[in-house]
Parts: C-alpha cells; sequence; structure tokens
C-alpha cells in the first residue's frame, strides 16, 4: 500500500517499520506502479514506457455530490459541433464566435475573471485562417479544364498568398522553387517542412485539416484523389489551382475564467483547446478532438461552479491554436508561471470515444500529479507524454497530465478520424464525459491543493 505522506511523517514511519525492501523516494522520481513489494527507481523504468499502469493510492472519498447542474457535456458538445462554427480553425470567424459562446457560459456559470487579467480573453500572436473557398482543374494536353469539386475530389492548405498558376506535376525541387512546377509530393514521399507548393495523392477522408502545419514558412499542400493524381501523372497535364490569402498573421484569444480558493498560493489549471481543424469544401466539426474535451471542461467548471469553497484557486483555461504547435496554451503559461507557487495542470484532449477507458498520460517527472489522479479517478496511466497543451506547463512549480484515451494514438478508428470531416458528435459516448467530469470537480474539492513535495511510502 503507497500512502501520500509529507516528507516528515515519510520519515517517522519508515524509522519505526522500514525492511530491507522498504523504500522511501519522491512521487516525482519514482512512478508509483501496481507492484507487490517494491518500487523500481527511475533510472530502471523507460521514459518513454507505453505500457499502461495502475497507481496504487486513494480513490475518491465523495461518490455524489450533495448538488445537481442542469447542463451536459452532449449539449455543449452538439453546439461546439455545430456548422457555425465552421470548424474553429485558429482565429478563423467561427473561431471567434466559438470563443464568444464559450465566454457566455464562463459567466453565465458565474466564474470570475483571473484577478491578474482585466477581461476574460487572453490575446495572442497567431497565425490565423479563414474557410475561403478556391478552384482547381486539370488542364489535359490539348488545353481542355475539368474543374475539380472541393472537398470531395481535391482539398488544400491554406495559402499565405493568393495564387493563380497552371503548372505540371515534377520531382525536380529546383523547378519547383523556381515556378516551374507544383511538386509531386507522393513521387518524393516529402512531408514537413514544405517550402514549395505540393500536390499529393489521398483519398481525403483523414488529415484534412485547414492549417498549413508548422506555420507561414510552409506552402500549400494541395490533395487530390487518387484517380485525380493518375490524370496530372499523364503527358502534357497540368494543374490550374486558384488560391485565395486564407493565411496569416494575426491574434488569437484563449478564454480565462476562475474560481477563488482559499490557498492563494497554489492553483489547479483545468484546460482544453477549442480550436478545430476548419472546412475545406467540407465541414471538418472536430468533435473528438478537442470539443470533446473542451465539453468535459464545461461541465466540469459548471459542477465546480455550486462548490462552497475550493482548496485552492481553480483556473479554467479554453486554450486556442493548439493545432498549429500548442501557441495559445504557451502564451498563457509565460503569464501565469510567476503567479503561483505551484500550478497543477490539468489538460483534456480527444475523450468520450465509445467503448474506450480513458488514461492520463505524462512521464514521470510529473509523477506527483500524475499517479494521486489516476489513483484517485481509477484509471491507469503511461509514462509517456503525447503533445498537447500540458506540455506548455513543464516550468519548476509546475506539474502537468493529459487527460485522453489509447484510441487516440493506436493507430484504430479514432487516430483516423483526426482532422477530417468523419470527426463527428456521433462517435462519442457523452455519459463517459460527464463521470469524468464529475470526478475531477470532486478530486479539486478533496485533492486540488496536492503538495509537489509530497513523499510516497512503501512497505
Amino acid at each position: 500500500m503507497k500512502k501520500l505522506l509529507c516528507l516528515l511523517l515519510g520519515a517517522l514511519l519508515l524509522t519505526a517499520c522500514q525492511t530491507e525492501e522498504e523504500v522511501m523516494a519522491p512521487v516525482d522520481e519514482v512512478p508509483a506502479e501496481k507492484q507487490e513489494s517494491t518500487v523500481r527507481e527511475e533510472s530502471v523504468i523507460d521514459k518513454i514506457d507505453k505500457e499502461l499502469h495502475w497507481a496504487e493510492g486513494f480513490p475518491l472519498e465523495t461518490e455524489e455530490l450533495p448538488w445537481t447542474v442542469d447542463t451536459s457535456s452532449a449539449v455543449y458538445l452538439q453546439e461546439l459541433c455545430d456548422p457555425k462554427y465552421e470548424g474553429r480553425a485558429a482565429g478563423s470567424r467561427g473561431n471567434r464566435a466559438a470563443a464568444d459562446w464559450i465566454e457566455e457560459q464562463f459567466v453565465g456559470m458565474g466564474l470570475q475573471m483571473h484577478p491578474s487579467f482585466s477581461s476574460y480573453r487572453h490575446s495572442f500572436n497567431s497565425d490565423v485562417f479563414e474557410m475561403l473557398p478556391g478552384y482547381a482543374a486539370v488542364v489535359a494536353a490539348d488545353g481542355t479544364e475539368t474543374e475539380l469539386e472541393l472537398g470531395v475530389e481535391w482539398t488544400y492548405t491554406p495559402s499565405y498568398e493568393e495564387l493563380d498558376l497552371t503548372l505540371p506535376l515534377s520531382e525536380n525541387v529546383e523547378d519547383c522553387r523556381t515556378g516551374k512546377a507544383f511538386l509531386d509530393a507522393t513521387a518524393t514521399k516529402q512531408d514537413y517542412p514544405r517550402q514549395e507548393i505540393s500536390v499529393v495523392s489521398s483519398d481525403l477522408t483523414t488529415n484534412t485539416g485547414h492549417f498549413s502545419g508548422d506555420g507561414h514558412e510552409n506552402k500549400s499542400r494541395i490533395k487530390v484523389l487518387p484517380e485525380v493524381y493518375e490524370k496530372l501523372k499523364e503527358e502534357g497535364s497540368k494543374l490550374h489551382i486558384k488560391l485565395p490569402m486564407a493565411a496569416q498573421k494575426g491574434k488569437a484569444e484563449n478564454i480565462i475564467a476562475y474560481l477563488p480558493g482559499e490557498n492563494k498560493e497554489h492553483a489547479v489549471l483545468l484546460c482544453a483547446h477549442f480550436d478545430g481543424s476548419g472546412q475545406s469544401g467540407r465541414l471538418m466539426p472536430s468533435a473528438y478532438d478537442n470539443a470533446s474535451g473542451m465539453a468535459t471542461l464545461l461541465q466540469t467548471a459548471s459542477w465546480l461552479s455550486k462548490a462552497d469553497s475550493l482548496p485552492c484557486d481553480v483556473i479554467i483555461a479554453a486554450f486556442n491554436s493548439e493545432e498549429i504547435g500548442l501557441v495559445g496554451s504557451e502564451a498563457f503559461a509565460v503569464q501565469i508561471k510567476s503567479k503561483y507557487e505551484q500550478i497543477s495542470v490539468i489538460n483534456i484532449d480527444c475523450v468520450g470515444w465509445k467503448d474506450e477507458a480513458h488514461v492520463i498520460y505524462a512521464e514521470n517527472s510529473q509523477g506527483v500529479l500524475r499517479n494521486d489522479l489516476a489513483a484517485a479517478l481509477e484509471l491507469q496511466y503511461m509514462g509517456v507524454d503525447y503533445a498537447s497543451d500540458h506540455m506548455s506547463f513543464r516550468e519548476s512549480n509546475m506539474r502537468s497530465v493529459l487527460i485522453s484515451q489509447e484510441a487516440n494514438y493506436s493507430g484504430g478508428a479514432a487516430d483516423r478520424i483526426a482532422h477530417s470531416y468523419r470527426d463527428t458528435a456521433d462517435n462519442l459516448d457523452t455519459d463517459s464525459m460527464d463521470e469524468l467530469a464529475k470526478k475531477l470537480c470532486i478530486w479539486v474539492m478533496e485533492r486540488g491543493d496536492l503538495s509537489f513535495s509530497a513523499y510516497v511510502v512503501v512497505w
């Protein structure tokens, strides 16, 4: 059995009852895995440990909260997936409308503005995108031009400049850089980074998000159906594209809310990103990635807003521009890191996939928070990090974890629908999202003030 105790109490217990097999070690350095008698030292455990583990510790004491809420993850999810938000690509018109709606929910719950900020909005520099249509056509050797249907036969990542070009495909990079051809990325197997406008054969059912990779240095990639690609490979054939300037440098906004707690030196930061994949001929609702996390966050905030008291400050953060490199969370981390002695960060990204358990992800250096949360919520953990907003919070006074699912990383159906029009709400079990939200609320109330200096005693 493992108990989270302070260093002094741990030392006293060891003096009284430790045997040769007994170990006392900081949880941050030694993960509390489900073992019979000993805890292995961190050096023995692979930091890229992709096995699932159970953490020993205390489950939540509270089974039911003494109040009810009239909200649900299902209602929040359906709203965020509404076509009026156009898939919520960072900085777009739909994204801005979604931000307005999220702020309305925070205000309606009675959440406050954080004392360090003058509004619920936290603005930062970001690449921003608009949902503008483009034109593409196959030009045969005889000059006949056949228009392609956007979203059905082709799609594109947004361009940072307006383009009107008719060029053949080529595997010669120099020809592409001098404007004589589009790069045949199927033949060259070229991926990021992209300094040339490229064309790739694709079934258009996966990874069609309306954003340009890692930023403005990347040129647009044109995706076409395999049968269209074969026509473009014919002798004398060319591709005619007209692309609007649908990407540029600009401003995007996180939405930040706050509930005051008793300990003003400690904070729990609950977060999820609300930006999505946008639309390019077809709407990409971005339900799993990540309306699901945002809906669960809102439901958690709804429960917490009814609490009479909280052990420490609680920050509720709806992050933006996650899909283009964690931009919003990184900007916020810079602002918040000096405001507290310690911050526990719980990020929710891609949850609720039907018949799949939730999992807590974080490397062993985040063990205090990871293991306590896993034991309390009775979830398994994996000692590995996946790129999401929690990675922005790794200062010495912070611990951060991700709640997600193996379904999102295993190459299965959930993984394959990411950034595509198939990422819809009907793939999700909102009851499991509601259950997660309630347990997170209880954890904050019971254990939110968890100290990072806690030690674990094993005997």
